[in-house]
């Protein structure tokens, strides 16, 4: 089977006028590891500790699609039926950037 690359969008943005330099980029590292967890825990197809890292009334977009799912309860049946349906799929993070 051919296998064709899907690229998914990840923006963690992180506005911060009042913060120091230094406390900036301890945000920063913090957003850079939730945003390595997304794509971990999306390859391990780990459904839990995927929408861990959403609230509660936590909001995920399908940009390409422009379908969004709010809540986690709703986040976990679109990401388990997309993992099932696409088990072999690997997702790899190309760029995280961050700025103040």
């Amino acid at each position: 089977m051919k296998t064709k690359p899907i690229i998914i969008s990840i923006g963690i943005f992180l506005i911060c006028s009042s913060c120091g330099a230094q406390n900036t980029k301890s945000l920063i590292r913090k957003n850079e590891a939730i945003a390595k967890s997304f794509i971990e825990y999306l390859n391990s197809h780990d459904v839990d500790k995927f929408t861990s890292l959403f609230a509660e009334n936590g909001i995920y977009e399908e940009v390409a699609s422009g379908r969004s799912y709010r809540t986690r309860e709703k986040i976990a049946v679109y990401i388990g039926s997309t993992i099932s349906g696409i088990p072999d799929t690997k997702f790899e993070t190309a760029n995280i950037s961050g700025q103040r």
